[in-house]
């Protein structure tokens, strides 16, 4: 449903659903009906039972104009307008996508309901530790309990879902451990159309080491795993002056933790990865204009944050403030600009303070509904950088997507800022919930254990699916210059399905915390996907990767990865998948050695 210019933007007071449309015949927009038939046929758990799928780029868009360039409501994966979104900690703020792609309506849902399920997965590998020497063959049973809880009524909306995951092995106890995985996104309404109460978190399990496909959760020693948490609680107020505008007063509290082992560089001394817990207490005014403007949309911005916890975090703040404006040249150009102050300081051994002007200047394209393409330029957080957002069709069963942004951030609150940015596909797959792009890093795979990811088809059925471990780079707990851009291209068709994704990260530490080090890399993966919808009930999928890297004073390394994948739903409540995967990562980051590892594996699920 197409929303006036002025609307597609900033939280608004809780948006009403968009209007409820039929399913197309044939494949759909960018294969609409080929996602919800390998949804409902393969989906095991509460996904199945859902009451309408998400189909990225089903209508939407912002309505041509010249507002929409801040960040808009979007709809989650019910079909549902989203809830306002408290403002993030990303450099990104100002130049978010225009407008999230639509929805296709479904069956009516319940008011709250819930889903349980158990599943059980059986694993054989010839290399447990996942490490150039000392490998070790074993067995590993899975236990893999599931809950989750969906609500969608006039006081809150949202979903919950907690997947452990409790692994024992016959000959390498020390990777026995219980891991975490949780997911939830909920609003609650206090004051009709005035007071809001958003709830957001997850919990997931990463490689340390990094070194590994953009794609999935790798299988490593307990050694190299990092258990990570985010959450967030934001109440704030939303009061509308009629036509000429919308403001916004709120506060919210922000926890993020990472746990697991130090863990040190070859030859080093001293750590570049230690526990780190970080707290944010953020505060915003947002005054935006309303539809009195016409072509003009503007936006005047206060944000404060002061964190607590431990290093760069410890003592640390940020405090923005800004202008910026949209103004509609024609029907499918606008020009955007913004202008501001910020004052930062982080912690550290020496710490990087910012006092500087801000300042963004760019365009926005949209030719169609389904198409739009955002570049800028921003001066944010002491540098200036390029910022660019694309989403566009090609024909009706091609869809592309490019992004690249730079960003200053820890591994743990660039967690917290992504919160506020995802949604979920018919699949439960994580979105951009602005361009309807995939997330790969780090909400790219499933909390099922070693192979699982996007590719699995619903195998977990709920979205706890976005909790990924995003082991593409090292897990450090320094503050770092994040540069990272992806790109891909997907084609649908009655049966199969073809995507081809590249993905960009470089990390160069700006802050490093006491009694620990730093150290930049850069990565480049390329990967490609091919499903295959065999019968209404069975599935092939197969999945292979090549990423090379650079890590300073360690120099190049190499990693790629094969995955083949057979899904087949036994029954309404039963599901099952047979997997083999194979990871060779030659002369790895930290280390001069290649590792290979083969891995099978077997899960049954049944939900109740």
């Amino acid at each position: 449903m197409a929303r006036s210019p002025n609307r597609a933007a900033e939280p608004l007071p809780a948006p009403s659903p968009p209007s409820r449309r039929g399913s197309r015949a044939g494949p759909g927009r960018h294969g609409g009906a080929v996602t919800g038939a390998i949804a409902l046929a393969l989906a095991a758990g509460p996904l199945a039972d859902a009451p309408a799928f998400a189909q990225a780029g089903d209508g939407g868009g912002s309505g041509g104009g010249g507002g929409g360039f801040l960040r808009s409501s979007g709809f989650d994966a019910n079909g549902q307008a989203l809830p306002p979104s408290a403002p993030s900690l990303s450099a990104l703020e100002s130049f978010g996508f225009p407008q999230s792609p639509g929805a296709a309506a479904g069956l009516p849902g319940r008011p709250f309901d819930w889903r349980a399920s158990v599943g059980g997965q059986l694993l054989a590998t010839d290399n447990i530790l996942n490490t150039p020497t000392n490998r070790q063959s074993s067995i590993g049973l899975t236990l893999l309990p599931t809950i989750s809880a969906t609500a969608d009524t006039p006081l809150v909306r949202g979903f919950f879902s907690y997947s452990p995951s409790m692994s024992y092995y016959t000959n390498s106890t020390g990777q026995n451990r219980i891991n975490n995985y949780l997911t939830g996104n909920a609003r609650v309404t206090m004051l009709e159309d005035r007071l809001f109460l958003q709830l957001n978190g997850f919990a997931t399990v990463g490689a340390i080491s990094g070194g590994f496909a953009p794609v999935g959760t790798p299988l490593v020693a307990a050694s190299n795993q990092v258990q990570s948490y985010a959450f967030q609680a934001a109440p704030y107020y939303v009061h509308r002056f009629g036509s000429y505008g919308t403001a916004n007063i709120g506060y919210a509290y922000r926890w993020s933790d990472q746990t697991g082992n130090s863990v040190f560089a070859p030859g080093s001394s001293t750590p570049f990865f230690t526990s780190q817990t970080a707290q944010g207490n953020q505060g915003w005014f947002i005054l935006r204009s309303g539809e009195e403007f016409g072509r003009l949309l503007m936006s005047l911005r206060l944000v404060g944050t002061v964190f607590s916890g431990t290093g760069v975090y410890n003592n640390a703040h940020q405090y923005t403030a800004s202008y910026q404006a949209s103004y509609a040249i024609n029907r499918w150009l606008a020009a955007l600009g913004e202008i501001g102050y910020e004052d930062a300081r982080y912690s550290g051994a020496v710490p990087y303070d910012v006092k500087q002007v801000t300042w963004g200047a760019g365009v926005r394209i949209t030719p169609d509904s389904d198409s739009a393409l955002i570049a800028a330029v921003r001066q944010r957080d002491g540098f200036v950088a390029p910022f660019v957002d694309l989403a566009a069709s090609i024909g009706a069963r091609t869809r592309i997507y490019g992004n690249y942004r730079e960003t200053l951030t820890t591994s743990g609150v660039q967690s917290l800022d992504l919160l506020n940015a995802i949604t979920y596909d018919a699949l439960g797959n994580p979105i951009d919930r602005y361009a309807g792009a995939p997330i790969v890093i780090p909400f790219a795979g499933t909390p099922i254990g070693a192979l699982s990811g996007p590719l699995d088809g619903g195998i977990t059925g709920n979205p706890a699916g976005a909790a990924s471990g995003g082991s593409f780079l090292s897990t450090q707990s320094a503050l770092m210059r994040m540069k990272s851009g992806t790109a891909s291209i997907s084609q649908l068709w009655e049966r199969d399905s073809v995507s081809v994704n590249y993905y960009y990260q470089e990390s160069t530490p700006v802050a490093v915390a006491r009694g620990t080090t730093a150290f930049a890399q850069t990565g480049n993966s390329f990967g490609a996907s091919y499903t295959r919808l065999l019968t209404d009930v069975t599935s092939l999928t197969g999945y292979v990767s090549y990423g090379w890297y650079t890590t300073q004073n360690f120099g190049s390394s190499s990693t790629w990865t094969a995955r083949a994948i057979l899904n087949h739903r036994f029954s309404d409540s039963v599901f099952g998948s047979l997997q083999y995967g194979y990871v060779n990562r030659g002369a790895y980051s930290l280390g001069s050695q290649t590792a290979t590892q083969n891995i099978i594996l077997a899960t049954l699920r049944k939900t109740f």
